[in-house]
């Protein structure tokens, strides 16, 4: 009876750690016929019963699991689900077990708890990585858990160094990935960050020949569809403004790779259906500054089959107060041109 799985190929002690049933857990394990089979065995996504314990953030189950007389604690925490996800990541953002990411929850306890435990190796914990090269420090910055990044950057066996460096399988960094998710807070954690490169984390990489950085990471998040039945906020192109200060701060003058990036986030930010510049007839001031920023570091708006007379256009509009607003005018305007084959008055004046 203690082997018999459901149809998801969980067994009693697995459902009793996901639903946080303390009491079932032990009485399972108070059976003469429990062992460490239990302990070890895993559903049909991978997950262990200390995976799913942690996913709710159960520390009094986890607690019980790790202790038991029949557990291999350093296996345990060691061992990941199919999707190379442990039980420390789980924890940190809520990881649903076989991949796919919740920010729902993350417990700052339960985290403590896998770190801190006598069999621990909390380096290797820290810098596992599962399928799609995340690990529990890139997971907390994607999820904005600003509470559990300080856990693991302030742990004893940490490299923050090397934490804040790493990257995923798409090319993104923690940076890039709160930036990403408009995770303001994050970012700022990450950029003052006593072992810190922010030079390195906002360099422009290239993954598979695209270009991506923070910068056009932030400009995503501001671009990104509003919520159905809901219209977009302001702070929208505030983690954008966030990192375009911090670029101005340098007070070094752009380069011309820095110029060409510069354009390419101007081209995120204002262009395309779901830019957040369609559509909203009074832009805020905020994204007026993000556009005066990007212009005065020497970003163009730039689309395929611009004119050279439309680009200074665009240029020229882009350094008014209402920059947002003058750039979708000219663009419009060019989109009627290229359509019917005339200018329009109003967009050329």
């Amino acid at each position: 009876m203690m082997r018999l799985k459901d149809e998801e190929g969980d067994t009693a002690l697995m459902v009793a750690a996901f639903k946080n049933c303390v009491g079932a857990m032990e009485l399972l394990l108070e059976h003469p016929s429990a062992d460490g089979w239990q302990m070890a065995e895993a559903g049909f996504t991978g997950a262990t019963a200390l995976i799913q314990a942690a996913q709710g953030g159960d520390v009094d189950g986890m607690r019980l699991l790790l202790d038991h007389s029949s557990a291999d604690p350093a296996a345990m925490l060691m061992q990941t689900d199919d999707a190379g996800v442990s039980a420390l990541m789980v924890a940190t953002c809520d990881v649903c077990a076989g991949g796919g990411y919740l920010a729902s929850s993350c417990s700052v306890d339960a985290m403590r708890l896998l770190l801190n435990h006598p069999s621990a190796d909390p380096a290797a914990m820290m810098a596992h990585a599962d399928n799609q090269g995340d690990t529990a420090f890139l997971l907390a910055a994607w999820s904005g858990r600003v509470d559990g990044m300080r856990l693991l950057l302030d742990h004893p066996s940490a490299n923050p160094a090397s934490m804040m460096a790493h990257t995923d399988s798409t090319g993104l960094n923690a940076l890039m990935s709160a930036a990403r998710n408009g995770c303001v807070d994050v970012m700022r954690l990450l950029l003052d960050h006593p072992f810190a490169d922010p030079a390195s984390m906002m360099a422009v990489r290239n993954p598979g020949g695209t270009s991506i950085s923070a910068l056009t990471a932030a400009a995503t998040w501001a671009a990104r569809p509003p919520p159905p039945g809901r219209p977009l906020h302001p702070p929208a192109c505030a983690p954008l403004l966030f990192l375009l200060r911090r670029v101005v701060e340098e007070e070094s003058l752009p380069s011309d790779a820095e110029q060409a990036h510069m354009s390419l986030v101007m081209e995120a930010l204002t262009h395309g259906s779901n830019s957040a510049l369609f559509g909203n007839a009074e832009p805020d001031h905020v994204r007026d500054e993000c556009v005066r920023v990007l212009m005065g570091r020497g970003g163009q708006c730039m689309v395929p089959g611009y004119s050279p007379a439309m680009s200074r256009i665009v240029r020229d509009l882009s350094q008014l107060a209402r920059a947002p607003h003058l750039i979708n005018e000219a663009v419009l305007g060019h989109a009627f041109a290229r359509q019917h084959g005339k200018p329009r008055d109003d967009a050329a004046s």
